[in-house]
Formats: structure tokens, sequence, C-alpha cells
């Protein structure tokens, strides 16, 4: 709740952004698969023209030429993740853990990749270690390297661990490295 009332100045900024430069809905609401491949519906700021889907769901990449200007600032310091605080405060997600995934892709993926439920496990989170460690990633392969950090999270899974995440993310956040998005 603290972390949702510090943010709220942040959040209405963004929302101001997105109202001028494209309009409403300022959020982007979509079903997301949690704890025990469960969806629930997730909260974020959007950072992506209307017609972002008209062919189909997609991964989107660091240089998407769905997302428009403003939008892109706000992926760039992950302002666009803070309503996801709402899913942690509901017990849907975790700040550390996983990033959920959408049904249609993450059944793809597990389609494409052995052990790939393994994720559901855990409640997802805001960030996670294969977000520190591994660059944003939209094919197959690159899900397969997030997931062996995800497995790793899993099986080293605790305060320790849970503390390196969120400082990796926070010093992610102040030096950013190139490409990435953690």
């Amino acid at each position: 709740t603290a972390l949702l009332i510090v943010t709220a100045p942040l959040l209405l900024f963004a929302a101001i952004g997105i109202l001028l430069s494209v309009g409403r809905p300022v959020l982007y609401i979509q079903q997301r698969l949690g704890r025990f491949g469960r969806p629930f519906t997730l909260y974020k700021l959007r950072t992506m023209r209307r017609t972002a889907e008209e062919d189909g769901p997609q991964f989107s990449g660091d240089n998407d030429k769905r997302v428009f200007g403003f939008g892109r600032f706000l992926r760039r310091w992950r302002i666009d993740e803070l309503p996801q605080l709402v899913n942690i405060l509901r017990g849907e997600m975790s700040l550390v853990g996983p990033r959920p995934e959408r049904p249609e892709l993450a059944r793809r993926l597990e389609d494409e990749i052995p052990f790939y439920a393994f994720r559901y496990s855990v409640r997802p989170g805001l960030t996670g270690w294969a977000q520190v460690q591994f660059p944003y990633c939209s094919e197959p392969e690159e899900h397969l390297v997030k997931l062996e950090f995800d497995l790793y999270s899993l099986r080293h899974h605790g305060p320790a661990l849970y503390a390196i995440v969120l400082l990796r993310t926070l010093g992610a956040l102040v030096f950013p490295p190139e490409n990435r998005r953690a």
C-alpha cells in the first residue's frame, strides 16, 4: 500500500502524459497466467498504439514500432509497470518472481520448451532473476535461457536472492544497460 501511495504522483503524471499523447484508455488490462497457471487480470500503463495487436499477440522488442513516444519514456523508467502494485496487493503477484506471460504466448512456449510450466509454482513477479540477468527477449530460444534463470531462482528462492534481485532492478533503473529490460 505504501508503494502505491508513494508512486501515486508518478502514476498521475504518466496518466496525463498518455492522455495528451494518444488519448484513452490509459490502462492496458490483460489476462496473464499466475501461480499454478491460473489466469488473472494484469494492469499496466498503456505504452502502445491502439492498433498494436491487429495482427494478433506478439512479443515486444526494444525498438518496437508499436510503442508511442511517451510510452517509450514510460518503458525506459519502468513506470508502465507500476499499476502491477495493485496485482501485488491483491496477492496475484509478488515483487520478485518469474514475469507473468499471456496465456496464448505461454501455451506456445509450453509446447516448445520443456519444463516451462515449472514457472507457475510461485507467484509471478514485477521483476525477477531472469530479468536482471538477460536482455528482453522475443524468440523461443531466448525464452529458454530466461527459463534457466527462472528455474535457478526457484531452486535458490530466499531472502538473499530476493534482495539481490530488488537491488539489481533498482540499479538497472538508475544505470540502465543498453538494450535491456529488467
